[in-house]
């Protein structure tokens, strides 16, 4: 289960306001409580929080094991204060980047399957977009809805401010083989939940978020390929954009052995089944997908070659 990463980047942009923050800890679930008086601190961001941690987190505590204060961030972010000790446990989308000082010392542990999906407005009436088409948009050769079949009108395709934000890293590192590669964009938002609130309703967006965070949203999700996303398609790789989520910890952190049992947790029945309805896999019940990723890589080789 373990996968040990670390890695560079820039400093990811924080959530914008100590009142977003609290709406999003009132639309997770959860609660904005200080740190003060907490076992344990875990900092995430949006997509692994409200995937898996959120709800484990109430899970947890709920069969009187140890607090667990939680605090939203970027993946950059929570990878740098894991590291560093700042907190115990920080949840990301991305793993961590070996060639990043601030982000050698952090051990990422895979704890779910997501995957990348594709978003627009629900009255746009495509329903489909091939990995050529995505490709070919993100390197800027597609601009307008017509070039997809749809009315003439430009694409406003939002990502990130923050290029080694989790999402649209994989989405570079999948599309273009570079996780560090520019993805051609009409607009750049803080967060995912920026993003999401932005194709809601914006009838000419598109962007990209993760299947267990867009299903919860008024949008329309894609399939790619013809393959919608769903538990069970990200489960036997029908569906090709999965992505696991992590947790980022530090190894000789003075709580490893709260940290441990914790991620122990995580693997346990109960937790399995919140983890599912939450829309993301176990990662144990996912473990197929390691091998197909060799398989997916080749095909994905084959589409960067055809440029």
């Amino acid at each position: 289960m373990r996968n040990a990463t670390a890695g560079k980047s820039a400093p990811a942009a924080l959530l914008r306001g100590i009142g977003k923050i609290l709406l999003v800890f009132v639309l997770l679930g959860s609660w904005a409580g200080s740190a003060a008086g907490q076992n344990l601190l875990y900092a995430g961001d949006i997509v692994s929080t409200r995937a898996f941690m959120a709800d484990l987190i109430a899970l947890y505590e709920a069969r009187g094991k140890p607090q667990i204060g939680l605090e939203l961030t970027s993946s950059t972010s929570a990878i740098r204060r894991a590291a560093s000790g700042g907190v115990e446990m920080g949840g990301t989308s991305r793993a961590a980047r070996a060639t990043d000082r601030q982000e050698r010392r952090a051990t990422v542990y895979p704890i779910v399957w997501d995957a990348l999906v594709v978003i627009v407005h629900p009255t746009n009436g495509l329903n489909n977009i091939s990995l050529p088409q995505l490709r070919d948009l993100y390197l800027g050769r597609i601009t307008n809805w017509q070039q997809l079949g749809g009315n003439d009108h430009p694409i406003e395709v939002l990502i990130h401010q923050d290029p080694l934000e989790g999402i649209d890293y994989n989405l570079a590192e999948l599309l273009m083989g570079d996780p560090g590669a520019s993805l051609a964009h009409s607009r750049t938002l803080a967060n995912t939940e920026e993003l999401e609130t932005a194709v809601e309703s914006g009838p000419w967006a598109l962007a990209v978020t993760t299947y267990s965070s867009a299903r919860k949203r008024q949008v329309k999700l894609l399939a790619v390929e013809g393959r919608a996303a769903s538990v069970p398609a990200i489960q036997n790789g029908d569906y090709l954009l999965y992505i696991p989520l992590y947790l980022a910890v530090r190894e000789d952190s003075r709580k490893r052995r709260e940290v441990r049992e914790f991620v122990r947790f995580a693997t346990t029945p109960e937790a399995k089944r919140v983890l599912r309805r939450n829309g993301v896999v176990p990662y144990a019940d996912g473990l197929a997908l390691t091998s197909k990723q060799l398989e997916r890589a080749d095909m994905l080789n084959g589409l960067r070659a055809g440029d």
